[in-house]
């Protein structure tokens, strides 16, 4: 990959045009996104002059800097870089990047601890989405979707969302991804106090866990079981498995609150 990179760099700056320069830095960033986010977000501030862009080429660097920042976990601090792309995507038919302009408004709201306004921005976004949208962005905006309304009250509404984040996960086969789905719709069983169902997808979530051979998957999913079974007073399954958890923690992490 950084072979790859260097010589895309060297053709790059062999160049003497700087819009076809500024061009194929956007869209070599663009494909690495995913998978190499630090290498898009260093791209992306190789471009020195932005306001010299084209109207499509300043919402693209738009959205792909707020985009590159948020997958490099750097703070959202304004919402003034991405409203370029909302503007321009909103003036357009109704698509994928116009739905994406959206979701990473919604992101830096809360970054900025705004959850009323990010959680109106991801509605926006789900209404924008087209049927053929990328599966992963799919399943992030139905995930951060589900943890809003949760965090806010909203329960049915969350539960509709990881569904429906679960659905796209199984489609992609991810196993990372449909554990977060399957935990997260037994923790929206739990606050709603449905103990049944939330042991059904908390079981479901474990399985999941132990499929991926993930120790800290399968030690916070026994540490959910043990806190329903503590609620209903099952004192002695409460127990089993917490100890479980422990046992199952790796040496690195500390589970402190489920002890």
């Amino acid at each position: 990959m950084r072979k790859i990179l260097f010589f895309f760099l060297f053709s790059v700056f062999m160049s003497c045009n700087s819009e076809h320069r500024d061009s194929q830095l956007l869209t070599c960033a663009d494909s690495l996104m995913e998978i190499r986010p630090d290498s898009a977000l260093t791209l992306l501030r190789m471009i020195n002059k932005p306001s010299k862009l084209t109207h499509l080429q300043r919402a693209q660097y738009a959205l792909l800097l707020t985009q590159a920042n948020d997958k490099n976990y750097i703070s959202h601090k304004s919402d003034s870089l991405v409203r370029i792309a909302v503007d321009y995507y909103d003036k357009g038919i109704p698509n994928e990047f116009a739905a994406k302009s959206r979701y990473y408004l919604g992101r830096v709201y809360q970054d900025m601890g705004n959850e009323v306004a990010a959680t109106g921005e991801f509605l926006h976004a789900v209404r924008l989405l087209p049927e053929n949208a990328e599966k992963r962005f799919q399943m992030l905006l139905y995930n951060d979707l589900a943890d809003c309304t949760e965090s806010q009250g909203y329960y049915d509404l969350a539960l509709k969302m990881f569904r429906k984040s679960y659905k796209v996960t199984m489609q992609r086969g991810d196993k990372k991804e449909t554990f977060y789905s399957l935990r997260g719709i037994g923790g929206i069983y739990t606050l709603q106090n449905k103990p049944d169902s939330a042991l059904h997808y908390y079981q479901r979530s474990l399985f999941t866990a132990r499929q991926a051979h993930d120790s800290l998957w399968i030690s916070a999913t026994l540490c959910d079981i043990a806190r329903v079974y503590n609620e209903r007073h099952q004192y002695e399954q409460a127990y089993s498995y917490a100890i479980n958890s422990l046992r199952s923690t790796p040496p690195e992490h500390d589970l402190t609150p489920c002890r």
